[in-house]
Parts: C-alpha cells; sequence; structure tokens
C-alpha cells in the first residue's frame, strides 16, 4: 500500500522486502491444498482465568476445539511459562495448565498459544499481566448483603450473571479517590461493563451505565457497595469480567499526543491519583475533575523494538501508527498504557489565545505537525499557509485514531486578494473521513460475496492538493461532534508534508468466513502448517 510520507509510518522501510513479502503471504493463502480441508486444526477460544499477577502461579482452564492432544502453551513475552497441570497419579489433567509470571515481565496484553505434535498450534488469544493481587469472585455474590469483599489495590474476576447483578463491597477513608475499572479491552470477552456505587445504607451514589471507570471520592469513611452487570444483562462462560479497585494513576491523556522519536521533551499528563500532581482547570466530558503533571518522557528511536512492543490496548487503527506507552507508577500501583504518536515532522503547537477566540487565522509551514484542540464549543481552526505551483501535498489528520470520539471535518481554501486587499477564501476540496481496506478480498463461496478482512476506515480525513497557483491557502478543521458538552481533551494532529510514496507490511489473523464453507473447512485465525507438508 502506498504511503504518503514519513510521518505516523509503521512496518518495513524497503518497498522492495515488502512486495517480496507480501507476494509470500498472498501466495501462501492461495496455493493451500484442498486435502487439508478434512484435517483438524487447534482451535484455542478462551483461556481462564485471562489474567495473573507478577511474581505470581495460577491455574488456566482453556477451551476451544481439536484439544484432545493440546501439550504445551506458549507465551508471546519470555518470562511467562506454562506446564501442563498433573493430577495426584502424576496423570495430566485436560486443557488445565499451571501458569508462571517472572517478577520482572511487564504489566499489560500478552499473546498466548496452545498446540501439541499432532495439529500444530493454535491461534492466539490475550493473557493479562498485572502488578495488583488477583482473586476469584466465585458465585455466591449475586445480592447486596452477599457482596464479595474487595481490597483496595486488587482485581477480581468473574463470570456475569446473566439476568442479573455481582456485588462487591469495600472500605474506604474520607478523601480517597477510588477508581472501580472493569476494562474489557484487554482480554478477549464480550462483556460490556455496566457499574454503579451504593452508601452503606444501599442509596445509589453514582452509576455508569455504559463505561469502564468508575471515579468515586469518598466523603466518609466507611464501605461502599459496587454493582456490577453486562449492559444487555447477559451472561456465562463467554461473559468474563476483571474489576479493579484501587487509588492507582489513571491517565485520561498525554499532551501533546505526539513527540518526535529519538528525543527527550516535556509532557503533560491529565488524569487521575497522578503522584505529585495537582488540580487543573479541565474535567472529563461526565464531570470528574482532572489532575495534571509534567513529566519528561525519552521517546525510543524510529526502529527501536520497543515501539512495536505494545503492552496496552489500542485499537486496529491506532496500531497501525508509530507509537510509544507510557505508565505513570506509583505506590499503588502501575497506570493504564498512554498512547503516544511519533511525528517525523516539526511540530507546531496551537495558540494559546486560539482558545478563546478562534476569529483569527494561525500561520504555520510546511511540513509539519500542527497539534491543536477542538475546545471550546463550535470551535473552528483555521490554518494559513503559503504554497508554489505544481507542490503536491497530503493532508491528514489523526484524532479518532488518537482515542478522541471526535469526526473532523477538513476544508481546503484558496486565499485571493482585491486591490483594496479584501481577501477572498474558495473552497477547492474537503474531507470527512478516510476509508481503507488493506489485504485481498477474499471470495466466499457460500455466500457468493467478498468477504472484508482487514477493514481500517477511520473518520480521521486526508486530503491530496495539488498546488494550482503561487500563493496563500487555508485550511479549515471542525469537529462535527463539538455540538454538545465541550472536551478538553479532544485534541488532534494535523499532518502536512510533501507526499513521499512507500511501502509498509502489515500482518493480520484472517477471520473466517460468515457462513460455513466446506471447501475453507480448515480456515481458523492461523495458518496451519503441518509437519513434514512443506
Amino acid at each position: 500500500m502506498a504511503r504518503t510520507g514519513r510521518g505516523f509510518e509503521v512496518g518495513l522501510r524497503d518497498p522492495a522486502k515488502a512486495s517480496l513479502r507480501s507476494i509470500v503471504f498472498l501466495a501462501f493463502f492461495s496455493c493451500l491444498p484442498s486435502g487439508w480441508a478434512s484435517l483438524p486444526a487447534v482451535r484455542l477460544d478462551s483461556i481462564y482465568p485471562p489474567s495473573a499477577s507478577r511474581g505470581t502461579e495460577q491455574e488456566v482452564i482453556i477451551k476451544g476445539v481439536d484439544l484432545e492432544f493440546v501439550s504445551w502453551m506458549r507465551f508471546s513475552r519470555e518470562g511467562i511459562r506454562a506446564r501442563v497441570k498433573k493430577d495426584e497419579d502424576g496423570d495430566a489433567v485436560p486443557n488445565a495448565f499451571v501458569v508462571t509470571v517472572d517478577q520482572e515481565v511487564p504489566v499489560g496484553i500478552h499473546k498466548v498459544r496452545v498446540g501439541g505434535p499432532k495439529f500444530g498450534a493454535s491461534n492466539c488469544r490475550s493473557f493479562v499481566v498485572s502488578d495488583l493481587p488477583e482473586v476469584a469472585a466465585g458465585t455466591d455474590n449475586r445480592t447486596r448483603e452477599k457482596a464479595f469483599e474487595v481490597k483496595l489495590g486488587s482485581t477480581v474476576y468473574g463470570k456475569a450473571f446473566a439476568g442479573g447483578y455481582s456485588w462487591f463491597r469495600f472500605s474506604a477513608e474520607k478523601g480517597q479517590r477510588i477508581l472501580g475499572e472493569s476494562e474489557v479491552d484487554d482480554f478477549d470477552t464480550k462483556f460490556l461493563p455496566s457499574l454503579a456505587l451504593f452508601d452503606s445504607e444501599g442509596g445509589e451514589v453514582l452509576t455508569v451505565p455504559q463505561g469502564n471507570v468508575l471515579d468515586f471520592i469518598a466523603p466518609s469513611q466507611g464501605e461502599w457497595y459496587v454493582r456490577l452487570s453486562d449492559f444487555l444483562y447477559k451472561g456465562g462462560a463467554d461473559y468474563v469480567y476483571r474489576l479493579t479497585l484501587s487509588t492507582r494513576p489513571h491517565i485520561d491523556l498525554v499532551f501533546p499526543p505526539v513527540g518526535k522519536p529519538g528525543t527527550t521533551g516535556e509532557f503533560t499528563l491529565l488524569g487521575r491519583n497522578l503522584p505529585g500532581g495537582h488540580p487543573s482547570p479541565w474535567k472529563t466530558r461526565h464531570g470528574q475533575m482532572l489532575e495534571q503533571k509534567t513529566v519528561r518522557i525519552r521517546l525510543p528511536d524510529r526502529d527501536s523494538p520497543v515501539v512495536f512492543g505494545s503492552s496496552g490496548h489500542s485499537d486496529l487503527r491506532s496500531g497501525l501508527l508509530d507509537h510509544f506507552e507510557y505508565r505513570e507508577k506509583s505506590r499503588n500501583g502501575i497506570s493504564n498504557a498512554a498512547f503516544l504518536a511519533y511525528a517525523s515532522e516539526p511540530i507546531i503547537y496551537e495558540r494559546a489565545d486560539d482558545l478563546e477566540s478562534s476569529s483569527e487565522d494561525q500561520r504555520i509551514s510546511f511540513p509539519c505537525a500542527f497539534v491543536g484542540k477542538f475546545f471550546p464549543y463550535a470551535d473552528k481552526d483555521r490554518l494559513r499557509f503559503s504554497a508554489k505551483k505544481g507542490e503536491v501535498l497530503h493532508m491528514e489528520v489523526f484524532s479518532e485514531r488518537l482515542g478522541c470520539s471526535s469526526h473532523v471535518l477538513m476544508l481546503v481554501e484558496r486565499i485571493t486578494r482585491d486591490d483594496d486587499g479584501t481577501e477572498t477564501f474558495s473552497e477547492i476540496g474537503r474531507s470527512v473521513e478516510t476509508g481503507a481496506l488493506l489485504g485481498e478480498d477474499f471470495y466466499n463461496s457460500a455466500t457468493r460475496e467478498p468477504s472484508q478482512v482487514f477493514d481500517v476506515s477511520t473518520r480521521d480525513p486526508n486530503y491530496r492538493l495539488e498546488v494550482p497557483e503561487d500563493g496563500e491557502y487555508r485550511v479549515v478543521l471542525y469537529d462535527l461532534f463539538n455540538g454538545g458538552v465541550p472536551n478538553p481533551l479532544n485534541v488532534y494532529c494535523l499532518c502536512i508534508r510533501k507526499i513521499h510514496p512507500g511501502y509498509y507490511l502489515t500482518s493480520y489473523n484472517l477471520l473466517p468466513p460468515k457462513a460455513i464453507d466446506y471447501k475453507w473447512a480448515a480456515y481458523v485465525k492461523s495458518p496451519t502448517i503441518r509437519n513434514g507438508e512443506i
């Protein structure tokens, strides 16, 4: 796939290598012998519990298809090991392993596979490593009277009750800021959290019907109750939850959201329970007060392996950007992973006075990575630059891919002046989103329709400008969603650069067809290469 510039890139930098490997990849799937379709292939559907603490051992149970000859479990990170669980007679317990996690293993998401000598390796699933103690909730906490007691600074896990609630209780001191976090993107589950907080008398204090963070400052010492359920009240083995109750840090935003690789810079953290932080003038869109803290962060070089060593959840579209993950450490635990994208171009910042008035244009020059905010209400940013006839520029906005809920409209205008100096603005282009499908469309013979396998479309716009005449031009940016409660965390980065063609290679797991197609019976989430067949 053509690359339009060097900002926000991923993968291989050598077009020849990328093309060769892409050919090999596609050839592999196009040349699968039809005779393999009748052979079994190991499929890993779930691992429970889906997590473990550093420095501990955890027994886990796996479920899937064709697991009879599975004899090993392997992880994507050194320091996580597994052995087959055995009973008192020394016989292997079916589908059971004992996982050991070293103390030095990074906190975050790691991948796990199972397999054996007969049917090979399975697809991968997510396994979370945490720095806080983890405990099973059991099945006897369906009412407030039988709430499961949780110690602050720990994680409890379980399976949601269909049509009911899971209840938990904890003790807090006056003034403590308690975060109840039910992150579901970290592992494979169908659970969609709905949280509510109650006092000791049963009165509802706070509710988060569609969200995974409950933020509460205790007004007095005492016991408090958390009610947890699936948003649609579904439950069962596929609806696994993890609930962390703690005073650990939580990062909502790193500003600026981009940095230059190989440099050390100052960044502002906005979040809750930040060690050494102080109150900020900002609140979340839900009204929670945010703290802020200035930190110095060293961003690794672009080709450093740590760039691609993501340990936190990132959206598929965000994962395609070169980025670095930052976590804030404290004695109460390690924070979530904050996303910092890489920018090759010089970084320009929105003027401070533009937060109060957006009536004047800000002059910029390209190439650049312009960082701004869609704030306050109905904010429009206008950026002016000079360009020469024949120059071909690529303009791309990054906002949704930085984790924001924006839908950006980008207008490109040409500026002309009359003899008396009056300026006229003529629209020459606009963009409101980017549709992109990487990879081949696999034809499904059962439905007789193509199957889209790698959709990375985004609401972030981009535009190709072939400059028609020497002169002045302007870009107008506006968030179409900025018509309700203004959100100071709604940031963006506009990259303007000359087009620089290139390629990168992306590898991904193929999803099975929507309908059963017996010609593709061995079509699993991982390539299947059998011993002796290559």
